[in-house]
């Protein structure tokens, strides 16, 4: 007998950041942890600029480049 556990648990959810950033606060970061070839910060910074926040990214690369 094979079992399934549905297409909801191995689909990676959508990448909603105003959803992200209700979590977030100065004591709880966004972190991004990503794979090659992907790169979120055009959309936090266009995020940041509608919520007149552009001021308070700082961005930290920890890897190459």
């Amino acid at each position: 007998m094979v079992n399934y556990i549905g297409v909801e648990f191995i689909t990676p959810p959508a990448f909603d950041l105003a959803n992200i950033f209700k979590d977030s606060s100065h004591l709880v970061p966004l972190i991004f942890v990503l794979s090659p070839g992907a790169d979120p910060l055009n959309g936090l910074l266009k995020f940041a600029d509608v919520k007149k926040k552009a001021e308070t990214i700082k961005a930290v690369s920890l890897g190459q480049g």
